[in-house]
């Protein structure tokens, strides 16, 4: 849609009440999408503007801090979504199982999982299975917009000079997986197979989500990747070195299983599921397959194997797997017939399978016992947080790095890597008093693949502006630490959410989400709160496929105030990554 460069007019800027219109906006477009997506997507002072396109066109163009996060064909409110958008609030599109033609779908390559592309559906879920039934052929997916396209090149000439990228997967002429070997490959893409749709065959999943319809193609608007470069990068690449005597705990890649193998730990994780009472109770039935599957079978795979991949079993596809349980006996399982989702309706807790299966330590308590780990007590109070920030070199750093002997896979902090930029400008001699001369090497480091096709590189640049698109290619990542307990996470680190709220009437309540990250066990953390605050509080599981393991502390009254306070001064928490929001304004608190 967005091919050829686009023929802006006149734009003006929107003040704080535009935000928070546009903010409803998007709450009332996205039923997906929360007040924290919204927040994300329009934050508070935001450069917001209004970018209109040359007549007859009446699309608008909604722009935040130089990036097209959203765009109105109509100019009358009808909101779609961009990359930018996506990035930024990754769920707001929802992960449906059923869904009608018109559907908005993100498509990801296989191992990134930032979105390439937004599609619309032009089939409904039913379609999609009679095609595939059939064995016959449709198009699926129309896309809207991609990376790279028209938009994508508006914001790399925007003067504020926004992110263009997520990740380093996100090369010039292609996106490959993230650890990826294919990063050259990738290079040799023509930018000109540009395709407006994706076509399903008779391997689409019924059960595709929002981010795995994705998976139809590996290829969007001319972004194709190398699959046997990138399955071999998947394999090999492993984001942080765990070294189990320290006790880090760090994100890895995970391994690349045989078909064999994760039939086996799938199969493990279901009896491990089922055959715990307090894991699927039978008051908790009917429950849908999607369900059963985020909130208990992944969680219940062994500590230390990698997360579940259905797709890559011999089952492929969660309704076959449920069949699969059914035909063991182990539990009923039935489609529903208007809605065609099956769901696990009775457990045969009685079966010998389930009976005679050995318990294994779960992946969801080994992360329980190791923030409960971290978060143990010295004289009554947790043991010190703390936050450490540093910064891995993008692959375009390379040359530079090499240059003056630095290490091109280290992690530095922010003087550090400030301090290499000057290192190579002084042995290189291209210091030019007030400014910088900027070579071949450099200019490739700073601005490869963030002009756009056609721009004169600069042969200038001051000091400071150097210093900052230097630091600007680096990818931030924040370390927590807490007694002997170490855990990296990629990005910064999203705040604790402290919220008021109202439950079974006008029961005023106040949640608390977000504390593993900072290492905080939402058991402990409850018993705490209780005895600080003189009110019942208690842990319940997160719904969504992104909240698998994690869980929210729930306390009676508005104390909306006093439990920041407490996370502050007893957790050591910093402030600025507490999100505090008073829904009630005050009323029902905790005196």
């Amino acid at each position: 849609m967005f091919r050829k460069p686009l023929p802006t007019t006149g734009a003006h800027k929107l003040g704080g009440s535009d935000e928070k219109k546009l903010r409803k906006q998007i709450v009332a477009a996205f039923p997906c999408a929360g007040e924290d997506d919204a927040m994300a997507l329009v934050p508070k002072k935001a450069e917001l503007s209004l970018q209109k396109l040359a007549a007859p066109s009446r699309t608008q163009i909604y722009v935040g801090d130089g990036q097209p996060v959203f765009y109105d064909t109509s100019g009358k409110g009808d909101l779609f979504p961009t990359v930018f958008a996506l990035w930024r609030a990754p769920g707001m599109l929802g992960e449906p199982v059923s869904f009608g033609r018109g559907r908005l779908f993100a498509v990801v390559v296989p191992g990134n999982p930032a979105p390439i592309a937004v599609g619309e559906a032009e089939m409904s879920s039913a379609e999609v299975r009679d095609a595939g039934g059939a064995g016959g052929k449709g198009r699926f997916l129309k896309i809207l917009t991609t990376y790279r396209d028209a938009l994508w090149d508006y914001a790399a000439s925007h003067a504020s000079r926004p992110q263009l990228v997520p990740n380093e997967g996100f090369l010039e002429k292609g996106v490959v997986p993230l650890g990826s070997a294919a990063h050259d490959d990738a290079e040799d893409v023509e930018e000109d197979d540009v395709e407006d749709d994706v076509e399903v065959d008779e391997e689409v999943d019924e059960e595709a989500s929002g981010k795995g319809v994705g998976d139809v193609n590996d290829a969007v608007a001319g972004l194709s990747i190398d699959a046997e470069a990138a399955d071999e990068g998947a394999d090999e690449g492993v984001d942080e070195d765990v070294d189990e005597g320290s006790g880090v705990v760090a994100d890895q890649t995970p391994h690349q299983l045989t078909v064999a193998e994760m039939d086996a730990l799938i199969e493990s994780a279901v009896l491990q599921a089922l055959s715990r009472d307090k894991t699927v109770t039978d008051k908790s039935l009917p429950m849908l397959g999607t369900a059963f599957w985020s909130r208990h079978v992944n969680p219940c795979r062994p500590a230390g194997a990698p997360p579940l991949d259905i797709k890559r079993s011999s089952h492929k596809k969660m309704s076959a797997l449920l069949r699969h349980v059914h035909k063991m006996g182990w539990a009923t399982c039935k489609e529903d017939k208007r809605t065609k989702e099956t769901a696990v309706t009775a457990i045969v807790r009685s079966h010998p399978d389930l009976r005679n299966h050995v318990p294994h330590e779960t992946a969801a308590d080994a992360d329980a016992g190791a923030a409960a780990a971290a978060g143990a007590v010295e004289g009554g109070k947790p043991q010190p947080l703390r936050l450490e920030e540093h910064y891995k070199p993008h692959v375009n750093l390379t040359r530079v790095l090499e240059a003056i002997d630095a290490p091109t896979d280290a992690l530095y902090t922010g003087p550090e890597a400030r301090e290499l930029v000057v290192k190579y400008v002084a042995v290189k001699a291209l210091d030019a008093g007030k400014s910088v001369t900027l070579d071949p090497q450099l200019c490739d480091a700073l601005f490869k693949g963030v002009l756009k096709k056609g721009d004169a590189f600069p042969t200038h640049m001051s000091k400071s502006d150097v210093t900052k698109a230097w630091l600007n290619r680096f990818h931030p990542q924040t370390a927590v630490v807490r007694g002997g307990t170490r855990s990296v996470k990629k990005g910064a680190l999203q705040p604790v959410r402290v919220e008021s709220d109202r439950r079974g009437g006008d029961r005023r309540i106040t949640r608390v989400t977000g504390t593993e990250a900072y290492l905080i066990d939402p058991e402990e953390l409850a018993r705490t709160l209780g005895s600080k605050l003189a009110t019942a509080c208690a842990t319940g599981e997160l719904e969504g496929i992104k909240n698998v393991g994690k869980r929210e502390v729930v306390a009676q009254g508005n104390a909306v105030e006093k439990v920041a306070r407490i996370l502050a001064e007893w957790y050591g928490v910093p402030s600025r990554f507490i999100d505090t929001a008073d829904k009630l304004k005050g009323k029902g608190k905790n005196k």
